[in-house]
C-alpha cells in the first residue's frame, strides 16, 4: 500500500476520534475518497431500492 493511503487511512480515523479534518487530505486524497463516497452511496441506493421492491410484493 502506498503511503498516502496509509496516511488516509489514519487521517480518517482522526477524523472519526474527533482530531482532525478534512483539511488534513491532500487533493488526490479528497478525490480518492469523494470517489469512494459516491460509491457507497450508489450502494446503498441500491440496497433501498431492492428493499423497497421486496417490500412492495411482500
Amino acid at each position: 500500500m502506498s503511503a498516502w493511503v496509509i496516511d488516509s487511512i489514519q487521517n480518517l480515523i482522526n477524523i472519526a476520534d474527533g482530531k482532525g479534518s478534512f483539511k488534513d487530505f491532500e487533493t488526490e486524497e479528497k478525490r480518492v475518497l469523494e470517489k469512494i463516497q459516491n460509491k457507497l452511496i450508489s450502494i446503498q441506493n441500491y440496497y433501498c431500492l431492492c428493499n423497497k421492491i421486496k417490500n412492495y410484493f411482500s
